[in-house]
């Protein structure tokens, strides 16, 4: 996991070839993502694509770790605030099988909360379980884009 303020993200492009591009589609259409209607983006086909979410952030309780096998994500609030957990899934328990389709396994157990806001992002790799869209005080707004980053390069 990486967490940092956008105006640093040039400092993890050489991480992955297409990390740049992510960042660099946000520089271009940021103010039009925070207005779009919910849903996915096209950007180079599925290898780089942002889905952006609208939603109301939720009590802890009805949170659920998550982890994906084929994509990268790059978390990046656009409005509104939240808490993201984290945990390394060797230290999770998985809940579900494997969703091949959806690209996701549920699981289980503690992990470590960040505050997010509209200048801070989030990279979750495949080994990294998190828990987004956790309120931090009381439910509110959010406006989110996931840039999902195929992991293979």
């Amino acid at each position: 996991m990486i967490c940092d303020r956008t105006q640093h993200a040039s400092d993890y492009f050489g991480i992955h070839p297409r990390f740049e591009a992510a960042f660099d589609f946000l520089a271009r259409h940021g103010g039009d993502l925070s207005t779009r209607d919910a849903g996915r983006v096209d950007i180079d086909g599925d290898h780089l694509f942002a889905v952006v979410n609208h939603y109301d952030s939720k009590p802890i309780q009805e949170g659920k770790f998550e982890a994906h096998r084929k994509y990268i994500d790059i978390q990046i609030l656009l409005t509104g605030v939240e808490r993201i957990g984290y945990a390394n899934i060797d230290d999770l328990n998985a809940e579900t099988a494997y969703d091949e389709e959806d690209d996701y396994t549920l699981y289980t157990g503690e992990g470590s909360f960040i505050a997010m806001a509209p200048d801070r992002f989030v990279i979750f790799h495949p080994q990294d379980g998190h828990m987004p869209n956790i309120a931090i005080d009381q439910p509110v707004a959010v406006r989110k884009v996931v840039f999902k980053v195929q992991s293979s390069h």
